[in-house]
Formats: C-alpha cells, sequence, structure tokens
C-alpha cells in the first residue's frame, strides 16, 4: 500500500475523479448501509472524498500485472481477487488489460 497525499500516483496511473453529484449516487448510498449493516463505522471524512481508487498488481520489473479501477470511490476488489492476481502475475499468466503506464 502506497500513502500518495499529493496524487501523483492517481495522475501517474490516470485515475479519475467522481463528479461532485455522482457521489450523491443512490448505489453509494446502499454500499454505505451496507458497510453500516455489517458493523463497519463512517468516520469523518478525509482526503479528496471524490478521487477514484485504484488497486495495482505490480511485477518485480515494475510491470503492471493486474489493474482493479473501481467506477467509484467505495469500489474495491475483494481479498480473494487480489491475491488471484497475485499469485497470477508471479506465475507469468497473462494480464489483463491496465491502463497506460505511468510515465516518468
Amino acid at each position: 500500500m502506497i500513502s500518495d497525499p499529493h496524487r501523483e500516483l492517481y495522475r501517474m496511473f490516470h485515475l479519475g475523479r467522481m463528479s461532485p453529484l455522482g457521489i450523491m449516487a443512490p448505489s453509494l448510498f446502499i454500499k454505505g448501509l451496507s458497510a453500516i449493516s455489517k458493523g463497519h463505522h463512517l468516520g469523518i471524512p478525509q482526503g479528496d472524498l471524490l478521487q477514484l481508487p485504484g488497486i495495482f498488481v505490480i511485477d518485480s520489473g515494475g510491470r503492471v500485472c493486474r489493474a482493479f479501477t473501481p467506477s467509484d470511490p467505495a469500489g474495491h476488489p475483494g481479498t480473494a481477487d487480489i491475491l488471484k492476481a497475485v499469485a497470477d502475475c508471479a506465475s507469468g499468466v497473462p494480464t489483463v488489460p491496465a491502463p497506460p503506464s505511468p510515465s516518468a
């Protein structure tokens, strides 16, 4: 996990931002209710609430093996999906399409 308070990596990996109206989408409200019903507590929001997330599996050579780029701030792959992507990357399984490689 990398903390990127200046969002440099977000820009390098072409991760967008949600529109201000998009954050009020019913699907996000439902995800929030679902999280609360599972015992997750919502804290005080910090950072850029509109920044869309990204999870990337990168091999030892710096190649992006797998990119998870959810369409909303609450989206994220399951642990099993991430672990499978790591295992696939380590064993050389062909990669799935990823966003453009970051430029230096």
